[in-house]
């Protein structure tokens, strides 16, 4: 699908300039650059990964043909606007209790910002007209980019870093994330579902638990649905996920026994 040669870790450039021809070539206007952390770059088993993924991000008319694709990056790394540092602050707190205390990532570590891997549902700045609220997305548009993010996982495992954990902020893309491992459709991918396991009550839509073959190796993957950092609601933020029994249970952080 991609057409490189299978690798195995790699250096900062080559991994981001694999994730900028891949944008480049499915979204030659317009693309954003993702944040890649070190943990991404190198194949270090120690290391616990998480890819967050937001939902777009929006330009006034002006900005649209002027703002570069590693702006994307820079926000995240800087740290600006609103929804880059409560988006990461998110994304590592989750990250930080399952390292220290699940089962299922017992000897991973976090780094900081090297541990997460930013991108979004839509890899492309959308105009503020049609952008400020991710419920003004279209299906169409979400069906057109979940193609270049089987390519992107796929990127990821040819490299060796497939991420342990993903984080979906927000729930128009959610449906998205979980089609992307549904095991009738998940052909695409370079990866086997093996089995999979999801919550009702009030955790449905906020995390399913995936065991997977990756490279020949047998692990689990954690999609996580979190509540925008933009929502006011309490529901879905990292505190409440790490509160629920139903959450703990398949994230590890008790045993999936007592359900």
């Amino acid at each position: 699908m991609l057409g490189l040669e299978q690798h195995r870790g790699g250096d900062a450039s080559v991994m981001d300039d694999d994730v900028a021809a891949l944008y480049a070539r499915r979204h030659p206007r317009h693309r954003i650059q993702p944040f890649i952390g070190e943990a991404f770059r190198t194949a270090d088993p120690t290391l616990l990964r998480v890819l967050a993924v937001g939902i777009n991000a929006y330009l006034a008319p002006d900005d649209l043909g002027k703002t570069q694709p590693e702006s994307f990056a820079a926000w995240v790394r800087e740290r600006r606007h609103h929804f880059y540092p409560r988006a990461t602050n998110a994304a590592l707190t989750l990250a930080e209790s399952l390292a220290s205390s699940s089962r299922l990532f017992e000897g991973r570590t976090v780094k900081g910002l090297d541990s997460l891997y930013l991108t979004n549902a839509v890899k492309t700045f959308l105009p503020h007209g049609t952008g400020r609220w991710a419920t003004q997305v279209a299906r169409e548009v979400f069906d057109e980019h979940h193609s270049t993010w089987l390519e992107e996982l796929t990127l990821l495992e040819r490299r060796g870093v497939f991420p342990d954990v993903i984080v979906v902020f927000g729930r128009p893309w959610w449906p998205w994330a979980c089609r992307t491992f549904d095991p009738a459709l998940s052909a695409p991918l370079d990866v086997q579902v093996l089995g999979h396991r999801w919550s009702d009550g009030p955790c449905r839509h906020h995390v399913n638990r995936y065991q997977l073959e990756v490279a020949s190796q047998k692990r689990p993957l954690l999609l996580v649905g979190c509540v925008h950092p933009a929502a006011r609601r309490r529901q879905g933020s990292p505190s409440w996920l790490l509160a629920q029994p139903h959450f703990r249970r398949l994230a590890g952080l008790e045993p999936l026994s007592r359900e």
